[in-house]
């Protein structure tokens, strides 16, 4: 395990990390090869994206809320995939009355 931990705090910081380059190495990393494409498969089979989680009877309003959240964390993963971010103005126009 303390490998892991090791790797983890290695990892590169974000903190000049723009919506575009996230949509880059989403693309790249997720679309770019079979074994990138079977990973996103599974990200939106475990999140039930294809279907709904069974739901039990009594209804557990706990397990609800874990399907709803992975649910929403795979297609958010789907959104950075698919969604292009549009490029900001480098400055905003003025619209002048005359």
């Amino acid at each position: 395990m303390t490998d892991l931990l090791t790797e983890l705090s290695s990892l590169p910081l974000l903190e000049n990390y723009t919506l575009q380059d996230q949509y880059h190495d989403f693309r790249r990393v997720l679309m770019g090869s079979d074994e990138g494409q079977r990973v996103l498969r599974r990200i939106l089979e475990m999140g039930g994206v294809f279907r709904d989680h069974p739901l039990a009877s009594p209804i557990d309003p706990y397990l609800m809320a874990v399907h709803r959240g992975e649910r929403r964390l795979a297609l958010s993963v789907l959104n950075a995939v698919e969604n292009e971010p549009k490029e900001q103005p480098a400055q905003a126009r003025r619209k002048v009355d005359g």
